[in-house]
């Protein structure tokens, strides 16, 4: 694959991307976009020829699958409570059953 400066500078935040349909079946989600909060500076313009891209919006592709691999360019937050959460539902919820949740630590403080 291939990441660049993104040209749209730094973005951080909240941001909306879109699903493609294999976001929608890895991710088991039927929404045509997810918000995410998020802080980057780069851009993914090319996947891995064996990657499947998840979207792509002003940040180049936001996410991407890859044999037993799944991957999100929006650095989502996962320090607090709720963003420990969401990761521990996307693992329980991997396709290829390889993932482990219980190394996942409680995070000290919200």
């Amino acid at each position: 694959g291939t990441v660049i400066i993104n040209p749209a500078g730094t973005q951080s935040g909240l941001q909306k991307y879109p699903m493609s349909d294999n976001a929608k079946t890895v991710l088991n989600l039927a929404q045509e976009s997810l918000s995410i909060f998020s802080h980057h500076a780069d851009a993914v313009a090319l996947l891995p020829r064996e990657a499947t891209s998840w979207g792509y919006c002003h940040s180049g592709h936001w996410g991407m699958s890859m044999k037993n691999c799944l991957s999100t360019q929006a650095h989502p937050e996962f320090s607090t409570k709720t963003g420990l959460q969401t990761l521990k539902s996307i693992l329980e919820k991997d396709k290829f059953g390889s993932c482990q949740t219980s190394s996942l630590r409680e995070p000290s403080v919200e």
